[in-house]
């Protein structure tokens, strides 16, 4: 993870709005993955759904159930998990097209055990 690791400059140097693209893509997928529980949790509040942490006890209602907002943002849950699902692409095809492609590390370097 970008947060406890730092990152090593590559040994080649690309285009200015690919460095940018990747930094913007990286923090994106970190938000999203922060935001979507939340919403999920939201969401299944209003609908009047137990969410559980783990089995281990249950997480208290956000909102109440039928809560016009708390619809609104399981809404945003669903359009959340679909912009996940293409940001994970977009920078699982990027990793492929620097490693087969470009024939570069960028994907060694994501790997955790290097």
């Amino acid at each position: 993870m970008r947060f406890f690791r730092p990152v090593n400059k590559p040994e080649i140097l690309a285009p200015t709005w690919q460095e940018k693209s990747s930094i913007v893509l990286q923090y994106s997928l970190y938000i999203l993955l922060i935001l979507l529980p939340f919403s999920g949790w939201a969401f299944a509040s209003v609908r009047g759904w137990m969410v559980s942490l783990f089995g281990v006890f249950n997480l208290p209602m956000l909102f109440a159930q039928g809560s016009n907002l708390g619809r609104v943002v399981g809404e945003w849950h669903s359009q959340l998990t679909a912009l996940i699902g293409i940001l994970l692409l977009g920078h699982m095809g990027a990793a492929l097209y620097h490693h087969f492609i470009l024939k570069d590390s960028v994907l060694e370097r994501m790997l955790p055990w290097k």
